[in-house]
């Protein structure tokens, strides 16, 4: 199950196998054998295991079977180790020499465009990343705070990639700085990989006052050192990943966050674990309610307005539908608002004839576009996302844009139809209660 439920269709249990293997070494020498093995294991499948052990939702432990007898085994932190492992002994990303002198575009540095890379140059090909910012990583580098990524890890795994022989052209901004169409005209095949970074709005009144601070920008500023202006207490709307990361940063800058979310915690689609970490650190929280309006004082942030919420029949997304309560509003002092209430794609530089859904650039299940030659996956194909579906996303397409270029058409590899053995399956009389062991955590008041 916990192969299965991978994005990045990672050989868990093979790793595991190898850690449980090295518990048994009896000399220093087999046990870092185990773990080189580990890690070369690992990242068959995904180049960024120090990286994902840290930031991943870990879809593995929701699936594994453990967890439906005691406890899920700790996959995520097991990730971790083997990545850090990795990182500590310089061990080296598997490629293969070049074979075919193919030229490949990659539009977009974040981690979707940065897998596709990987496996690519694993097969003997050596892309150009045009990237519009000034460094790689995407949202992994602008987007997620160094204290659950710290930015010198993610520059490692980063690195690893591009020494396979990646070409990398940063500042590049498509559309602005080059069309779409030159690159489809001096490349064999394209991978667009731009991500989503164009925050959606509140659509309230105020929202244009000085003090109104995106969520994306509001971190990326944080990330690359730019000064933020902020008052002691900062109300922070939505309820995901952002919201989380925003509502965190601003308690280690000294300030007071409020984050209100439209919905109640179970409905709150953040990891669970930043959520509870939030409530740990005291983050105050305010359940089904809804901004209405940003009250201002020349120009200025005094006060946010807010109406109650209840929760009407699920909606398309599964969740119920908040509904506001009349007559119920009522106001919170505030000396700043970050919305975090969602992010799409930009589609200003697509070329014509590129077909797209309401979320991002339509294709199929591989990443392949209505256009020959050009693929696209990540959160500009599915809207915001994870980490490791992007990642997942870029190695799938990645394998048609390969066939692509052997056979002059994508005809990717079906998926073997692999049984998922569930818990009931099992023969419990094998196994013994134990509890999961947990990393230790910083005590509150020395975390940053």
């Amino acid at each position: 199950p916990c192969n299965h439920a991978c994005p990045a269709n990672e050989k868990i249990q093979g790793y595991l196998d190898l850690i449980i293997q090295s518990a048994a070494g009896r000399t220093s020498a087999s046990l870092q054998k185990k773990y080189t093995q580990a890690w070369f294991l690992l990242t068959e499948d995904n180049p960024f295991p120090a990286v994902c052990g840290r930031v991943c939702f870990h879809p593995c432990e929701t699936a594994c079977n453990r967890g439906f007898y005691d406890e899920s085994l700790a996959i995520h932190n097991i990730e971790r180790f083997i990545g850090d492992y990795g990182l500590s002994k310089k061990l080296k990303l598997k490629t293969k020499k070049l074979k075919k002198r193919k030229k490949i575009a990659i539009i977009g540095g974040g981690p979707a465009g940065l897998s596709a890379a990987y496996f690519l140059a694993q097969n003997g090909y050596r892309p150009t990343i045009f990237e519009a910012d000034k460094q790689l990583g995407g949202l992994l580098a602008s987007g997620i705070p160094a204290y659950r990524l710290p930015k010198n890890i993610l520059q490692q795994e980063i690195n690893a990639i591009i020494r396979l022989g990646v070409e990398v052209k940063t500042n590049v901004r498509i559309g602005r700085d080059k069309l779409l169409e030159n690159i489809l005209n001096n490349h064999d095949a394209v991978f667009i990989a731009t991500g989503a970074h164009q925050e959606r709005t509140l659509n309230i009144t105020g929202e244009d006052a000085i003090g109104v601070i995106p969520a994306l920008k509001f971190l990326s500023d944080l990330n690359t050192g730019r000064k933020i202006k902020l008052g002691q207490k900062v109300a922070v709307i939505g309820g995901g990943n952002a919201a989380m990361d925003a509502a965190r940063s601003i308690l280690r800058l000294g300030k007071e966050p409020i984050v209100i979310y439209r919905r109640t915690k179970n409905e709150m689609p953040a990891i669970l674990d930043e959520i509870n970490d939030a409530e740990e650190e005291k983050i105050k929280f305010i359940f089904l309610a809804a901004p209405v309006k940003i009250i201002t004082m020349n120009n200025k942030i005094v006060a946010l307005e807010c109406v109650k919420m209840k929760l009407g029949k699920p909606d398309a997304s599964g969740r119920r539908t908040p509904l506001p309560v009349k007559d119920s509003n009522f106001k919170i002092k505030v000396d700043n608002v970050i919305p975090a209430i969602g992010e799409q794609p930009d589609f200003s530089f697509l070329t014509a004839g590129i077909k797209t859904t309401d979320r991002g650039i339509q294709t199929d299940e591989f990443g392949i576009t209505n256009i020959p030659g050009i693929f696209a996956a990540g959160d500009c194909v599915t809207g915001p996302r994870t980490v490791v579906e992007a990642i997942g996303a870029g190695k799938k397409a990645a394998d048609a844009l390969i066939k692509y270029l052997q056979k002059g058409k994508a005809v990717p590899e079906a998926e073997q139809d692999e049984k998922v053995v569930q818990f009931e399956q099992l023969n419990q009389n094998y196994f013994e209660p134990t509890p999961r062991l947990w990393p230790e955590k910083l005590n509150i008041q020395k975390r940053n």
